[in-house]
């Protein structure tokens, strides 16, 4: 099996998602949607063999807002 080359990737802890480059874009692989488990688990491998082409991304408080369930508008609407 050939493996593939990531180069530096991105663990979100928050989630356990990966962040990579693919074709040259930004690419999001979340480990609990079934479309992904094929990716994820690449890119987990490659990651547990390269630790050093990690970034561990921890939740900022922009993120962690994204967690309680509100709309992205609702982020920064002003309420009166």
């Amino acid at each position: 099996m050939i493996e593939k080359t990531y180069g530096q990737i991105i663990h979100r802890a928050s989630d356990d998602s990966y962040v990579i480059t693919k074709n040259g874009m930004p690419y999001h692989v979340y480990p609990y949607a079934v479309e992904f488990a094929e990716e994820w688990d690449a890119v987990f491998a490659y990651a547990e063999a390269h630790p050093e082409c990690v970034t561990e991304r921890r939740a900022t408080l922009r993120c962690a807002h994204a967690d309680t369930g509100r709309t992205r508008g609702e982020h920064t609407r002003r309420t009166r």
